[in-house]
């Protein structure tokens, strides 16, 4: 048997399929970069993704999963309407919060605006 070139062997798409994410990213408005930073990759391998060229690791997919059925309120962070200047702090709460979300947090709607608030808190805004 010859062997393959690369590292890990070729996985599967079992929790989540590429089209449903490039579906996801391009509804949400989100750049490969903005989901790459959300999920803690390489742009590169959101491209990957999409394009069904690389698998994402069971773990990877369960993160994705979370993230394609999380309420849209929830599954992005705040950006500023076109034309507006972005708040920093705003948006920088908003990915700590999805980056917490996404790995396996747990949070009720009812305790998302104590979480922001802890958050904002402690980038000293």
């Amino acid at each position: 048997m010859k062997r393959r070139r690369g590292g890990r062997p070729k996985g599967t798409w079992d929790r989540v399929q590429p089209a449903e994410l490039l579906d996801y990213r391009q509804r949400r408005g989100l750049s490969r970069v903005r989901l790459a930073e959300m999920l803690g990759v390489s742009p590169t391998t959101i491209v990957n993704w999409e394009l069904g060229h690389g698998v994402a690791t069971p773990a990877y997919q369960d993160r994705l999963r979370e993230l394609l059925d999380a309420p849209a309120d929830l599954a992005a962070p705040p950006v500023a309407p076109a034309g507006e200047p972005a708040d920093a702090t705003i948006e920088a709460t908003g990915r700590i919060v999805v980056a917490y979300l996404a790995r396996g947090g747990a949070v009720r709607p009812e305790d998302l605006p104590g979480l922001i608030r802890e958050v904002r808190g402690a980038l000293g805004s």
